[in-house]
């Protein structure tokens, strides 16, 4: 059919795929999302879930495994100083070892 002229093979006869960039007012719409779902939800499920652990996963690789206190790397681990779930930045949380948590804690 192409040869007899009845089709014709141009460009605008191939689907083309067409990207966006998210708009600003999607991501904050996506965020409200995450925080409603964070909602209702007890402390330990949203330390166990994905974005915590990829989160906390970057802190300790960017504090090099070490406490902030002391510099152990003996069983350190990411704890909240100011508890914006699902929000938090670095200056949000703090990397300390299973000694100095208590010390930290109860100042």
């Amino acid at each position: 059919y192409v040869d007899l002229g009845v089709l014709s093979l141009t460009n605008t006869d191939l689907p083309k795929k067409v990207t966006y960039k998210k708009r600003k007012e999607d991501k904050e719409k996506e965020n409200k999302r995450e925080i409603a779902i964070l909602k209702g939800r007890k402390y330990e499920d949203y330390l166990n879930s994905l974005y915590w652990q990829l989160f906390k996963d970057r802190i300790l690789k960017n504090h090099n495994y070490t406490c902030s206190m002391c510099n152990s790397r003996e069983d350190v681990d990411v704890y909240h100083i100011n508890k914006k779930l699902g929000r938090e930045s670095e200056e949000d949380v703090i990397v300390l070892c299973s000694k100095c948590f208590p010390k930290y804690s109860s100042e």
